[in-house]
């Protein structure tokens, strides 16, 4: 902060020490603020959602994963620090999943490219469950089917970033990440 303040980029994050290429002189124990945002935050296919970012605005960078299986009929999530080893093993969120009518995908990207980079800006959800019993008068099992449209704040701050040429401050997808190409 203060005069000393400045823009850098980091080269190398060690156990309790960053190395970046710094112009200014710094204490040992300055404050260092992450500001910028991932382009490729947000990534899936039809039945997976893939988030990496700091998920809860508490300084970890997760890993998150939803998986949508109606052969199996569940909807799992796992979240794992960037920083693990391994991927956690996924709890089920929601069983009873059935294909959604239609054929409508569980994950739908809506995307914008900008000066070559692609974006996810909107991801809706939909969902589809069965009751685990037959009505009893009518012998059908009844369905329900939810849908949700969220447009993630960070991601739409990278597209304003990399329309303003501030491509300083697009992050790059940190290594190891079990990430697809975009949708």
């Amino acid at each position: 902060t203060g005069e000393a303040e400045e823009l850098v980029t980091v080269t190398a994050v060690g156990s309790g020490s960053i190395t970046g290429i710094f112009k200014n002189d710094h204490n040992d124990d300055t404050l260092v603020n992450a500001l910028g945002a991932f382009p490729t935050g947000v990534l899936g296919t039809a039945n997976q959602l893939q988030i990496f970012g700091d998920i809860n605005a508490d300084g970890t960078l997760l890993y998150v994963e939803y998986n949508c299986d109606t052969a199996q009929g569940v909807l799992t999530r796992s979240i794992t620090p960037i920083s693990a080893a391994a991927q956690n093993p996924a709890s089920v969120l929601l069983d009873n999943l059935v294909s959604n009518p239609g054929g409508v995908p569980c994950f739908q990207f809506l995307t914008q490219t900008v000066t070559g980079t692609t974006f996810v800006t909107r991801v809706t959800v939909t969902l589809s469950t069965q009751t685990s019993a037959a009505d009893p008068e009518t012998g059908a099992f009844h369905t329900v089917t939810s849908s949700l449209t969220v447009a993630p704040p960070n991601l739409l701050a990278a597209v304003e970033l990399a329309q303003l040429k501030a491509n300083d401050r697009l992050q790059p997808t940190p290594p190891g990440l079990p990430l697809p190409p975009a949708p």
